[in-house]
This record gives C-alpha cells, sequence and structure tokens, in this order.
C-alpha cells in the first residue's frame, strides 16, 4: 500500500487535522463520505423532487365537495367585485385621481393574485390525485410572491398617498392640480 492515492476524504482529514475543524467540518466530512460511499449517481436519484403530495383538505374527504362549493363561490364573489371596482374606474371619467387609480391598480393586483392561488386548490379539491408538479409549484409560489409583494406595495403607496393628502393638503393641492 505504499504507492497507493489516498481518497479525498483521506485528504481532507489530513488537511483538516493540521489546525482546529471549523464547525462545518463534520457535516462537510459526513456528505464527502456519502458521495464517495454511494456514488453521484445514486445520490442524484435520492434528491430529485418531481411532485408534491397535498394533504391540506383531503383528511376530509366527506368535507370536500363543500369546500369546493364555499372556495368557488368566494372565489367569483371577489372576481366580481373586483371587475366591477376596475370597470366603474375606468369607465367613470369623474374617478381618474390618483387615489382611485391606485384603487384599480389594487384591484388588478388582488385579481391576478386569486387567479394565481384559487384555481389549483380548486382542482385540488374535486380531483383524486392530490398531488403538485416541482416547476408548478414553483411558478405558482413565483407568481403568488410577485403579486403579494405588489399588492403590498401598493397598500404603502397609498398609505402614504393619503398621510401626505392629510398632514400636507397645500402640497396635495398643487401637484394634483
Amino acid at each position: 500500500m505504499q504507492g497507493a492515492k489516498p481518497s479525498a476524504v483521506t485528504e481532507f482529514i489530513l488537511m483538516a487535522s493540521t489546525f482546529p475543524p471549523p464547525a462545518w467540518f463534520l457535516p462537510a466530512l459526513l456528505l464527502m463520505y456519502l458521495f464517495t460511499l454511494l456514488g453521484n449517481r445514486y445520490m442524484a436519484t435520492i434528491w430529485t423532487v418531481t411532485e408534491f403530495i397535498l394533504i391540506g383538505f383531503s383528511t376530509f374527504p366527506h368535507l370536500q365537495l363543500m369546500f369546493f362549493l364555499l372556495f368557488l363561490l368566494m372565489y367569483l364573489f371577489t372576481l366580481l367585485g373586483n371587475l366591477l371596482i376596475m370597470s366603474t374606474i375606468w369607465s367613470e371619467r369623474s374617478l381618474h385621481t390618483p387615489t382611485y387609480l391606485f384603487l384599480w391598480a389594487l384591484s388588478i393586483s388582488e385579481s391576478l393574485y386569486t387567479f394565481v392561488n384559487i384555481p389549483c386548490m380548486l382542482t385540488d379539491l374535486i380531483s383524486t390525485h392530490h398531488s403538485i408538479s416541482f416547476t408548478a409549484c414553483a411558478s405558482q409560489m413565483f407568481f403568488s410572491f410577485t403579486f403579494g409583494f405588489t399588492h403590498s406595495s401598493l397598500l404603502t403607496v397609498m398609505g402614504y398617498d393619503r398621510y401626505v393628502a392629510i398632514c400636507h393638503p397645500r402640497a396635495t393641492r398643487c401637484s394634483r392640480s
């Protein structure tokens, strides 16, 4: 064994033994040992995620139809209310002020936010296969966070607009005329 080349794990141990080991040393050593022992091809199949199983309302199978109808009704009322707000602000010329345009943008943001989340939940409630693919979950999370952030930003800007209108009415009147 005189001419045998030491493995990567052995070299790592020899290198780390020359100074006090940091906190990440033991987990890194265990991961390296796992990769050496199992091989890269086998580890890739262990760590690949293709779908997530949704458990939420599937624990109440006798109530799923009622939940579906309730959420569908709430979803339709939300979309109807937001469409009513958007169409009223868009059609009425006197409502084309910054406050109402913020409300119009807020209605669009809320409609898109509910359009991203609720249909997936409704299909999960009536289907027998309660899972979502990794890419669908990632894209739903991205759009949900994006529209949620837009919603929060619009509420912040609307609050600041109201603050300026109340605390500094002259500045507001001059900038809006």
